[in-house]
């Protein structure tokens, strides 16, 4: 029953990119998969860390759930852009990054939680050296829809 229940959940779609030996070419195919699902007419935000965010998402503590750090809609946001004007912007921080030190392997617990709303998308920045580098950042599910989709298969099971 347990497991019905999360396949049934909706998943969420977090992307990283590493960055190393970049070519102009391999950032437009970097770029055109990381936004290939998004339809066009969508409005992508660029997050303060160069992440991209497509839809709905709140920022909470980690330590304490009801404190909400911020909001974003990407949307309704004004600095929001296009899709052709986000792969665009891929491709330039890949070619041209701005900060070409190498990030050491490290994992910090995350400091914020980033609940995304159904639908929405967070993908990451490119990065640089080897292995994982660790966001600082929980994603989590609207917690109204677990409850309502958990619900709906306790009724479908219980029929």
């Amino acid at each position: 029953m347990f497991l019905a229940a999360i396949l049934l959940v909706p998943t969420l779609s977090v992307h990283a990119t590493e960055r190393d030996g970049m070519t102009e070419e391999k950032a437009i195919e970097i770029a055109d998969n990381m936004f290939e699902n998004i339809d066009a007419s969508q409005k992508i935000l660029k997050t303060s860390d160069g992440g991209y965010l497509i839809g709905k998402a709140t920022v909470t503590s980690v330590d304490d759930y009801d404190e909400i750090i911020t909001t974003y809609d990407s949307a309704m946001d004004p600095n929001s852009m296009s899709v052709e004007e986000a792969k665009q912007d891929v491709v330039n921080s890949l070619v041209h990054p701005e900060d070409s030190s190498i990030q050491p392997r490290l994992a910090s617990p995350p400091t914020q939680r980033w609940v995304l709303a159904l639908g929405a998308e967070y993908k990451s920045s490119a990065f640089s050296g080897s292995g994982w580098r660790f966001s600082g950042y929980m994603f989590a599910l609207n917690l109204v829809v677990d409850i309502i989709c958990f619900g709906q298969v306790m009724e479908m099971m219980e029929e």
